[in-house]
């Protein structure tokens, strides 16, 4: 590669970001990189992650196509067509020699450009199984990586990549996470995140069961941005977003409740917690939760079963054999990333 220039894309939500925010230094290690590009989403939660000063950040229209009839489908069609000639006009100024993409929306634009910009295209499919803006572009990637075994003899299995925060916090006495926090009881802690942006479900669910989750748990709720709630209580701690203490509040959990998000997933079982998961309905997390249930890593709960989620939560809680066993299943079933592997396919493609 002549020109060390690298465009990594992702955005719109913190489960493509992380990732490839873990991968950077390994490629920038065996490249020596000259000029990092992060191409990202002008108001999404990666904004506060993306900040080092070695990147230059820059932005595309976020699309995504819905499964279900709307008007903003057409809207985003318009957005698309803008997006695929914004990103020309990127991979003019910059000429990267080689595109590191994880499954966003915004990856499809710059991708398909290959053939005139003449980059190499390494896409690291999070998910159990290829989305739509994976498809869309799979057949141009010099490389596939994939965080679980693949029938696909041309995807190579490398396991899921954690951040080295996520090292780190293993390694921290609970206590002192406990402290970090501010938490004040001595009771178990329960994390409810509904990834990125937020869950409006999960959201109404605490407030809707309060009084009876403040009476079993110290309590850590990720709303996402601008959707808090109102409650107050000495055990209750809300965030909007946590970028640089999130692997530290999943560490200190004594059970978390969560979407299907694949990179979460991945991060918690690295940590080896117990979880109990509502995926996000008629979306790709369905699929993820399948895939943990096959392997009887969490509690799996659809959306529409909220009234006996606190029932379960308690119960859970409760039954440490049974949370044991299930954290150490989520544990085996997803693969931790193997680093040597990246790296030898990773110089066939760059030689």
């Amino acid at each position: 590669m002549n020109k060390k220039t690298i465009f990594f894309v992702a955005g719109g939500t913190l489960g493509s970001v992380r990732p490839l925010l873990a991968l950077k230094p390994i490629i920038e290690k065996e490249l020596g990189l000259i000029e990092t590009i992060w191409i990202g989403t002008k108001h999404g939660p990666e904004k506060e992650l993306v900040t080092a000063p070695e990147y230059i950040y820059k932005t595309l229209p976020i699309t995504k196509w819905r499964r279900y009839f709307s008007l903003a489908n057409i809207i985003d069609v318009f957005k698309f067509i803008y997006s695929v000639k914004l990103s020309f006009w990127r991979l003019l100024k910059y000429r990267p020699s080689l595109v590191v993409a994880s499954g966003s929306f915004l990856q499809v634009p710059i991708i398909w450009w290959k053939k005139v910009f003449g980059f190499k295209v390494i896409i690291y499919q999070l998910d159990s199984k290829p989305l739509l803006a994976n498809r869309l572009v799979l057949g141009l990637a010099d490389l596939v990586l994939t965080t679980i075994p693949s029938a696909d003899p041309k995807r190579v299995m490398v396991g899921s990549m954690v951040a080295d925060q996520f090292f780190k916090a293993k390694q921290k006495i609970k206590a002192d996470l406990r402290q970090e926090f501010g938490l004040i009881s001595d009771k178990p802690l329960l994390v409810v995140t509904g990834g990125g942006t937020g869950s409006v479900a999960l959201n109404n669910w605490v407030e809707q069961n309060f009084g009876q989750l403040m009476e079993k748990f110290e309590v850590i709720h990720l709303t996402g941005r601008g959707k808090n709630i109102q409650k107050q209580y000495p055990w209750y701690h809300q965030f909007e977003l946590l970028t640089g203490k999130m692997a530290d509040c999943l560490a200190a959990a004594d059970l978390v409740i969560t979407r299907a998000g694949w990179q979460t997933l991945a991060e918690l079982a690295f940590l080896e917690k117990t979880i109990i998961i509502v995926p996000l309905p008629n979306s790709p997390q369905l699929a993820n939760a399948n895939y943990i249930t096959q392997h009887e890593g969490a509690l799996v709960l659809d959306q529409s079963q909220l009234a006996s989620l606190l029932t379960q939560t308690i119960s859970l809680i409760n039954d440490l054999g049974r949370g044991k066993q299930l954290a150490g299943n989520l544990y085996q079933s997803l693969p931790s990333f193997q680093a040597d592997k990246f790296l030898t396919e990773f110089r066939k493609i760059i030689k």
